[in-house]
Parts: C-alpha cells; sequence; structure tokens
C-alpha cells in the first residue's frame, strides 16, 4: 500500500493505492483522531478515483501540489506497495 499524508494545523490527510484491493483510499481526521472522510464508510468503497479524491479534498479546503496528484495516480498505474511520504506543498484554504 502506498500512504501519501498531508498534515495540516487541523487536517490530517492519508491516501494511496492498496494493491491487495485495488483500489484507492482516503481518510481525513481532524487533530483529534476524529474521523471525517473514509472511503470505506461508502456504499461503494471501490468507486473511489483520483479525481473523486481531488473533489473531497478541495471540499475540505485542501489543495495538494500537482507533485502529490501525479505520484498518487502512479501508484494505482504502477500498482505501488510499501511506499510512504509526506507532502508539504498544499494549500490549504478555510
Amino acid at each position: 500500500m502506498s500512504q501519501r499524508t498531508i498534515k495540516t494545523k487541523s487536517l490530517n490527510v492519508m491516501s494511496g493505492w492498496d494493491r491487495p484491493t485495488q483500489r484507492y483510499f482516503l481518510v481525513i481526521h481532524d487533530s483529534k483522531e476524529n474521523i471525517l472522510f473514509s472511503n470505506l464508510r461508502l456504499n461503494d468503497a471501490d468507486s473511489l478515483g483520483v479525481l473523486e479524491i481531488e473533489m473531497i479534498l478541495n471540499g475540505f479546503g485542501i489543495f495538494p501540489c500537482d507533485e502529490f496528484w501525479a505520484d498518487l495516480q502512479q501508484d494505482g498505474w504502477n500498482d505501488v506497495g510499501n511506499l510512504s511520504q509526506e507532502y508539504t506543498c498544499t494549500e490549504i484554504n478555510f
């Protein structure tokens, strides 16, 4: 599984590619570890793609840099596992 993380003062994001299930995932939680979003809570958790992740993050006021999106897309294309990276190139609008 790849893990692409973004940490802000009030929100933490973890997204990536899960090799065993062959799907993208997204979890957003606040500084107190309360889960605000998880695709595992969706009726169709498999339907989450990079574009959907972008729309969800933008809805939370999180706008990751192009590097984050390129890496996330490549994870799925290359069936990446065992990779972790934190990004600081993020614009936050609350």
